[in-house]
């Protein structure tokens, strides 16, 4: 495996939509075979920023661990992600989604 503090293997360029999220970039980035396997492991942040109604400026920081292996198989795109108002929403409404076994992943709890 090889690391690099930067992003010198373009994973900006996967087509994930997190990836596509705020302005940020990709660090820390570890690549090549583990156990026959090739993978790529990277740190992605990226920020928002917004004023709110009185023009105070707000700056949100994210952060995440990647780790992207390609498999010999055709699946269809899938995304995990926590439960947000709008899901909430449309389980008070009778659309029920996919329960996890964990609550804090459920609830959308940090």
């Amino acid at each position: 495996m090889r690391y690099s503090p930067q992003d010198e293997v373009g994973c900006l360029n996967y087509p994930f939509a997190l990836l596509a999220r705020g302005d940020g970039d990709t660090e820390n980035v570890v690549w090549g075979t583990w156990q026959g396997i090739p993978m790529t492991e990277f740190d992605y942040w990226y920020y928002k920023e917004s004023t709110d109604s009185k023009g105070n400026w707000n700056r949100t920081n994210y952060r995440f661990s990647c780790a992207v292996t390609q498999i010999a198989a055709q699946c269809a795109h899938l995304s995990l992600d926590r439960e947000g108002t709008l899901t909430r929403l449309a389980d008070h409404l009778g659309l029920h989604d996919i329960e996890f076994e964990s609550d804090d992943f459920n609830q959308g709890s940090t």
